[in-house]
């Protein structure tokens, strides 16, 4: 059911009591705030896809990283998906389709998201020229993983990946979304 049509029902509708009518707007408001975040977190991973593996959910690096978001072997055994190795997949990219990796993507982002609670407190900071934001956390975990974060708060240490790639360039790359 589309926004408008919640709108034009509520609007059409014999008149309610207050109450009513305010637990009807609050659900009206309720959902197009769900929507609005729901479009804006898939924004947030179509550009992870992209910048991870191209958009290819059938690849493997040279490390063994797997799929659209490139999922290092440990990682996805830690989400419950250790029969998922870069052999298997190799063999048969099926064994970790798309639905899969869009599901173990929200898992580590679930996980992560908590594991980074602490940090949150520098959302708004400037730190290293680079402002903070809740997407930067989650864009940086999935690059050093949410240790690597904490590391760099902690202590100053900038973490990267084989390529070079620093927590502070995803901090500053995935800052833009509202998630």
């Amino acid at each position: 059911m589309s926004i408008l049509t919640l709108l034009f029902i509520c609007a059409s509708a014999p008149p309610l009591d207050k109450v009513t009518q305010d637990r009807k707007v609050k659900f009206v408001l309720a959902e197009i705030q769900r929507r609005e975040y729901e479009k804006e977190f898939n924004r947030f991973l179509e550009h992870l896809r992209f910048k991870e593996g191209s958009n290819r959910w059938d690849i493997i690096n040279t490390i063994g990283c797997m799929g659209y978001y490139q999922f290092h072997p440990n990682t996805l055994r830690t989400l419950g998906y250790g029969h998922i190795t870069p052999e298997a997949f190799r063999q048969n990219p099926n064994i970790f389709p798309e639905e899969l990796q869009d599901k173990a993507i929200k898992m580590l982002i679930e996980f992560n998201e908590l594991a980074l609670s602490g940090c949150m407190a520098y959302v708004g900071k400037t730190i290293k020229g680079v402002e903070i934001t809740k997407s930067g956390l989650i864009g940086a975990a999935h690059l050093a993983g949410s240790q690597g974060v904490k590391m760099f708060f902690q202590h100053g240490y900038v973490a990267k990946d084989l390529n070079g790639t620093t927590v502070i360039d995803y901090l500053r790359e995935f800052a833009g979304f509202e998630i």
